[in-house]
């Protein structure tokens, strides 16, 4: 866990950092820009690993990094990205990240449209 949290701060640090439009569309909704969802990385403890299902993955065995972390500001951020190669260098795609509701029935309400 310690080795992607280092690799992904990395990303972050030498521009090695990509946004998928969905990512934008969700930063966009809660009004968070690109420093946010970098200083949110930096900051992370954690990061919880788990193996893609997706159907446009990649690789059989693509792992998905979630993370839960503050901004600077103190916006909790969940951001969702992976590692892609992208002229020989790995790039971290940033699939989803958006503000962390910490009110469960605000959640359930942006849940259920």
């Amino acid at each position: 866990m310690e080795n992607i949290l280092r690799e992904i701060r990395l990303a972050v640090l030498t521009g090695r950092v990509a946004f998928t439009l969905k990512a934008r569309e969700e930063m966009g909704a809660d009004n968070l820009m690109d420093v946010d969802v970098y200083q949110s990385l930096m900051n992370a403890r954690t990061v919880r690993s788990k193996r893609s299902r997706s159907p446009k993955r990649v690789m059989d065995r693509e792992k998905i990094h979630i993370i839960v972390a503050p901004s600077d500001s103190g916006a909790r951020i969940y951001t969702k990205g992976l590692f892609r190669k992208q002229q020989e260098k790995a790039v971290f795609y940033i699939l989803i990240s958006s503000k962390r509701s910490t009110d469960t029935t605000e959640r359930r309400k942006k849940k259920n449209g």
